[in-house]
This record gives structure tokens, C-alpha cells and sequence, in this order.
């Protein structure tokens, strides 16, 4: 495990060809490993990859404005 983290921390990192290039790009960009250049919960949430044939419960997920539960929520 040391091994691969280090490798994603020198940003050095093998995927298949079989992965679209759509998720190579938000992986690669999830695997960042300057946190200010890492990619954003809105922008995961608007990526392509992300966005194709997602299922129902998490599209309804999605829509709300917020992902937070609040506590009267949770009741």
C-alpha cells in the first residue's frame, strides 16, 4: 500500500485501456495531489463521466441544492 500511495502522490499512476477517456480524466483529477488543483465536489457532480447513467436515487441526490443533513433533518 506505501508503494501506491506513493505513486499517486508523484502523480505516477498506470490505467488501462479499457477506461474511457472521460474516467482517466476524473481520476486522474481526483488523484491530484495539490489539494487547490484537485478537483471540486460541483465539478465531480457535472462531469461527464459522472453524469452518464447515473442511477435514479443519486440523480435525486444531485438535484438538491445540498448534500447536508441537518440535525432537524435527520428526525
Amino acid at each position: 500500500m506505501p508503494a501506491l500511495f506513493h505513486r499517486i502522490k508523484k502523480s505516477k499512476f498506470y490505467m488501462p485501456n479499457y477506461i474511457s477517456d472521460e474516467a482517466k480524466d476524473l481520476i486522474s483529477r481526483l488523484l491530484q495531489p495539490l489539494p487547490i488543483k484537485r478537483i471540486k465536489l460541483d465539478e465531480i457532480k457535472s462531469h461527464p463521466w459522472f453524469k452518464v447513467n447515473i442511477p435514479i436515487y443519486l440523480e435525486r441526490l444531485l438535484n438538491k441544492k445540498s448534500l447536508v443533513i441537518t440535525k432537524t433533518e435527520s428526525r
